[in-house]
């Protein structure tokens, strides 16, 4: 620029701007962490924040430290003993359950199983003594009927002496099929008998298999957790960030306009200047003796 012409504003180092704005963020960021950092006191216990002593890329460390209440810390210490002792526990059931299962299911031990067989001989032997009661007693009946009809006149091989003896014997056939299904009943419960056993047997050996299975599984069920007393959560306050790129921003563009109405000033300066001079000019070449000095 001329003599006496204003400079104008230098523009801001971005590096120096830059590390401004990160120092400034970096302060707001601590600052609002130890806005939030609310140490907290309640029957079961204390929380509090306190400094690690360690720094990482300028920012203080800190940590949250809960100290329990001495009843339930004592809690939690017997239900960590606890636990470790039901783990111990368990450790030596898996170990069993390991054998155990390293032996397949061998069945060739239990009792047979039913079969259509199963009971036939009981069932016989049910349907004969039935009927070893019942012939007697069918013959002497049937004596007796014959006596009877005779005696009432009728004779044999007439309509109604055979009449007579269909009946009978339609009663004495209900009665053997009684004996026989008497028989099947017999069959049928000692199938039953047989297959309860076998099933008895199954399941005591399924259950011997199955019980360090089932009593890890219980251990572990019930193994006892740790329960911590819960604090609330630190209201979260924040704050604002400092922008410096916007203050220099505004710093930069007040400087340029002070420097534009400077330089406007100037220039009207050096314009009303120039007018006077131009006029002042003018009334002298209209002079004889400015024409002469200017053309001899």
């Amino acid at each position: 620029m001329g003599k006496g012409s204003p400079d104008p504003p230098a523009a801001p180092d971005p590096a120096e701007t830059a590390a401004a704005q990160s120092a400034a963020n970096r302060e707001t960021a601590i600052a609002q962490a130890r806005l939030n950092q609310i140490n907290e006191t309640t029957p079961f216990g204390t929380s509090t924040f306190r400094p690690t002593g360690k720094v990482f890329d300028g920012i203080p460390q800190f940590e949250r430290v809960t100290t329990l209440d001495p009843t339930d810390q004592e809690r939690l210490d017997a239900e960590r003993r606890v636990g470790a002792e039901l783990l111990g526990i368990g450790e030596d059931q898996l170990g069993r359950i390991r054998t155990t299962f390293d032996t397949p299911l061998d069945l060739s031990g239990l009792p047979a199983a039913p079969s259509l067989e199963t009971g036939v001989a009981e069932r016989d032997a049910v349907t004969e003594a039935l009927l070893a009661r019942l012939n007697p007693e069918i013959e002497r009946g049937r004596e007796a009927l014959e006596t009877r009809l005779l005696n009432q006149g009728f004779t044999r091989g007439t309509e109604g002496f055979n009449e007579a003896f269909d009946e009978f014997n339609r009663q004495q056939n209900d009665l053997r099929l009684q004996a026989t299904l008497a028989g099947g009943a017999e069959q049928n419960r000692i199938f039953g008998l047989a297959a309860s056993e076998r099933e008895r047997a199954l399941q005591e050996d399924l259950l011997e298999r199955n019980t360090p299975l089932n009593e890890l599984s219980a251990l572990l069920g019930t193994s006892p957790g740790i329960t911590l007393p819960q604090f609330s959560p630190a209201p979260q306050t924040g704050i604002a960030p400092t922008d410096v790129i916007g203050a220099q921003n505004l710093a930069l563009q007040a400087d340029i306009a002070n420097f534009n109405a400077q330089s406007q000033a100037r220039n009207a300066a050096l314009g009303g200047l120039f007018g006077l001079g131009g006029a002042a000019l003018g009334g002298v070449t209209g002079s004889k003796a400015f024409g002469n000095f200017l053309f001899g």
